[in-house]
């Protein structure tokens, strides 16, 4: 049975770092792009930029939640058929609004490039905190050693915005006079560069999950 069920896990794993990567990848490069539109159309109408900024990228944090619960809920779909599909797109939705909405708040209020670490312990450690919530709800009790999990979860989190916004110090320097102006050189850096940083943070998210997900998982018990 053990031999049966160990290319199974491979598998898995593999489908869960796949996924996890489109998921990142596609949500951190369309999030930002769509955000950053709706920014600068609504800063036209606007004399605080900070406001709309913000909000944008709130709604821009939603889809990307859109894409990485889709991608990743079909890859645990195999190991828990019982996982709702809604619950956990919506429930990625809502954390990755909430860790976008975190990370462009302190930037703002607090001074901008100077608290960019203070910015991404507060997003990301709030994401990695709210995706392990996340997953331990959704699958019912299923992940053993909670500390373990949401611990970890949490140092993820860190890891992978930092990763996804590595380039956002780049843009609180005079690095953007090249595209034109600072107001269109924001979203074109921006999405030029997410186009390496997201789907590298989602291979690091999937890889570290993954492997973790799978040896806390414990199998359901049956019913009966």
């Amino acid at each position: 049975m053990n031999n049966n069920r160990a290319p199974l896990d491979r598998g898995l794993m593999g489908r869960w770092v796949l996924f996890s990567t489109l998921g990142y990848g596609i949500g951190g490069i369309v999030g930002w792009a769509i955000a950053t539109s709706v920014w600068l159309f609504s800063s036209a109408y606007s004399s605080d930029s900070a406001v709309p900024f913000i909000l944008s990228m709130a709604g821009g944090g939603a889809i990307a939640g859109i894409s990485i619960g889709l991608a990743q809920w079909r890859a645990i779909r195999l190991k828990a058929p019982h996982a709702s599909k809604l619950a956990w797109i919506g429930e990625n939705v809502a954390g990755m609004a909430i860790g976008w909405t975190a990370f462009f708040w302190v930037l703002f209020i607090f001074g901008k490039g100077e608290t960019i670490v203070l910015a991404l312990l507060v997003s990301g450690g709030l994401w990695g905190f709210l995706a392990g919530a996340i997953q331990w709800h959704i699958l019912q009790g299923q992940i053993q050693r909670a500390s373990i999990w949401f611990a970890l979860n949490g140092l993820i989190g860190i890891v992978v915005f930092g990763i996804g916004w590595a380039w956002i110090p780049w843009l609180f320097f005079d690095y953007l006079s090249w595209m034109g102006s600072e107001t269109y050189g924001i979203p074109i850096f921006g999405t030029m560069f997410s186009l390496i940083s997201w789907p590298l943070a989602g291979v690091l998210a999937g890889g570290t999950t993954g492997g973790l997900l799978f040896r806390l998982l414990r199998p359901p018990k049956p019913e009966g």
